[in-house]
């Protein structure tokens, strides 16, 4: 074997390994999948230190990870809406302090971070938030923590 077939060799070795590793943290819960995102961050990071290659950020894995899960992170949203306005209907129009004051329909989670959306009520208006992202992968207030931001004011009238 030829020194130039043993380096495409181990280039389709490296690169393939690397994309079974993502393709496999992508099928994972988030609490699974978000250490090992952490890890694949720092892999690509280095990699591209050394080798100068450049990975577009849509391509990064916690960018992959979560756009395959803000579809359904906004229907969880809107079921929420949908159970606040269903809350609104049997209870004279108030609004619920909390979104544990729901009993009636189940409220479901944040698929991207598997915890609770964030609700907070001032009067007759309330914010639905999804909570933001593990800060350690995703760094606050970056472009790109703005573009995964989910929010819904309600107006109650």
């Amino acid at each position: 074997m030829s020194d130039d077939e043993a380096c495409v060799r181990w280039y389709v070795h490296t690169r393939l390994s690397r994309d079974h590793n993502r393709a496999a943290v992508l099928a994972l819960p988030p609490r699974e999948a978000w250490p090992r995102l952490k890890q694949l961050q720092a892999e690509y990071k280095a990699n591209q230190q050394t080798s100068g290659e450049k990975i577009d950020s849509f391509y990064q894995p916690e960018s992959l990870y979560i756009s395959l899960r803000s579809p359904k992170r906004k229907i969880n949203a809107l079921r929420i809406v949908e159970a606040v306005r269903h809350h609104l209907a049997i209870h004279d129009g108030n609004l619920p302090a909390a979104l544990d004051d729901i009993k009636v329909v189940p409220i479901p989670l944040d698929p991207i971070t598997d915890r609770a959306f964030e609700w907070t009520v001032t009067g007759k208006t309330a914010m639905l938030k999804a909570p933001p992202l593990p800060a350690d992968v995703v760094e606050p207030g970056s472009a790109r923590a703005r573009a995964y931001v989910l929010e819904y004011r309600l107006e109650v009238k």
